[in-house]
């Protein structure tokens, strides 16, 4: 039953964070009636929402009646390590949605998503640029994740020229150049993204150092890099459309320049995080999280060898760098 019912929790843990409760309770315990009062909600509706919240720990309520912050209250407030952005992401109608045909996405192996948003997932967050925004923030918070056990096992000193290939706001490129602060950078991604870009990357005091190139890594890549950085973009795509982004980003890099790719690796015996993920790549998008043999395939068929494969862990985080170099 609880399997089952997880939907429900996560539209509970969505709405808490989109009702903004994790700020109201930033400052102690607040009672029902003042709240009730301070979000306009009815009285009845927001007490059954609230002991809901509290069965699954998003909230706590103390010997007054009032109702706290718990751990995970917090990691629903904006802030670092936040995961507010996330949440309001997986629990939008854009990846919630496409879970009702899993059916028939596991009978032909493909997605249905346009069946239930009337486009796919990439169009729908071009129609809906509030949605759109989170899920960049959601990507830019993972790559800060990312960078914080990665960007240790990159040699990225002496003067370069990064250029950071579907880069969304630019947080991997960013904190790259701010630990080499004689290098500069080249964010890429499509011109919607990069216009949002903008606004980062000058409050990162980088906008001297990064070009914002607008354009799809389906079409072409950026030519000139002394490195080229790939996060969280494979996973996104079905094999034919992974070795043509590579075989693009091979085509305009020369042939001794590295190229590093961040991304999930699927282990040999099922975990919960990979293997859901992965499920939830192809209910979306056709993507899928690889083992090493499909990474060494896509990379292969695109005239990469693999130079170095490592695994990093956060406390939540695992991601995988390969380094690639052209085959020979």
């Amino acid at each position: 039953m609880r399997a089952t019912r997880g939907f429900m929790d996560a539209q509970i843990v969505g709405a808490f964070a989109r009702l903004g409760l994790p700020e109201l309770l930033a400052g102690g315990p607040v009672g029902l009636a003042e709240l009730a009062v301070r979000l306009g909600a009815d009285v009845d509706a927001l007490s059954r929402f609230l002991r809901s919240a509290v069965t699954i720990g998003v909230v706590g309520v103390d010997e007054a009646g009032c109702f706290v912050e718990t751990p995970m209250t917090v990691l629903l407030r904006p802030g670092p390590r936040s995961l507010a952005n996330f949440v309001l992401t997986y629990t939008d109608p854009g990846m919630f949605r496409p879970w009702e045909q899993l059916d028939n996405v596991v009978r032909s192996g493909h997605n249905h998503t346009e069946s239930v948003l009337g486009s796919d997932l990439w169009e729908y967050y071009r129609q809906h640029e509030d949605i759109s925004r989170m899920f960049g923030q959601t990507m830019g918070e993972q790559s800060e994740f990312a960078a914080d056990v990665a960007l240790d096992r990159m040699d990225l000193m002496g003067p370069k020229r990064f250029v950071d290939v579907g880069g969304s706001h630019g947080v991997l490129v960013s904190r790259v150049l701010e630990k080499n602060p004689e290098a500069t950078g080249v964010l890429f991604d499509l011109p919607e993204v990069i216009e949002r870009a903008r606004g980062y990357v000058a409050d990162r005091g980088l906008t001297d150092r990064v070009e914002l190139v607008p354009g799809s890594f389906l079409e072409n890549v950026p030519t000139g890099g002394d490195m080229y950085l790939l996060k969280s973009v494979l996973c996104d795509w079905d094999d034919e459309h992974c070795v043509r982004i590579l075989s693009n980003i091979r085509q305009a890099a020369g042939p001794d320049t590295p190229v590093v790719v961040l991304d999930w690796l699927r282990s040999a015996e099922p975990t919960y995080f990979m293997d859901v993920t992965s499920l939830g790549l192809l209910v979306l998008t056709d993507g899928k999280v690889r083992d090493e043999g499909e990474f060494r395939e896509l990379f292969g068929k695109a005239g990469f060898d693999v130079k170095r494969i490592e695994t990093a862990t956060d406390s939540w985080l695992q991601i995988t760098l390969f380094e690639l170099v052209q085959a020979s």
